[in-house]
């Protein structure tokens, strides 16, 4: 069963992909907790940006995670990525995170996808590792 439903995920995965490159910008892909962890699994390129402050982040993330906070100055922040490259964003419970993607995206960010919050993101088996 397990197999399965990784085979699944998977597949999910390969077929977000073509549809992120092709969403010219309109919106980011919002994705349950479970296949945001397949999804980095499978595409190694993509940056794990999480939005929360520095005093969050330091108390734990995803590993190789890069933190970028969501404050007043975010635009300013994010003005330097590359914004054709892909970005999986995440926060604490999604509401950040969903802001975030928002922005980057009006931004002109073309591949967003939002994983939601950490704690969702642990319930689904994410590892969470300190600095």
């Amino acid at each position: 069963m397990r197999r399965r439903t990784s085979a699944l995920l998977a597949t999910l995965c390969l077929a977000l992909t073509p549809a992120l490159a092709a969403c010219g910008g309109e919106s980011a892909q919002e994705i349950a907790p479970a296949d945001a962890l397949v999804f980095i699994e499978q595409n190694a390129e993509a940056v794990v940006l999480d939005v929360r402050t520095p005093q969050e982040f330091a108390a734990g993330h995803l590993p190789d995670a890069v933190n970028v906070s969501l404050a007043d100055d975010f635009e300013e922040q994010i003005a330097d990525l590359d914004q054709d490259a892909t970005y999986v964003v995440y926060c604490t419970t999604g509401v950040r995170s969903a802001e975030a993607s928002s922005i980057m995206v009006e931004q002109g960010f073309t591949a967003v996808v939002d994983a939601g919050g950490i704690e969702q993101l642990q319930d689904a088996g994410a590892d969470v590792v300190t600095d």
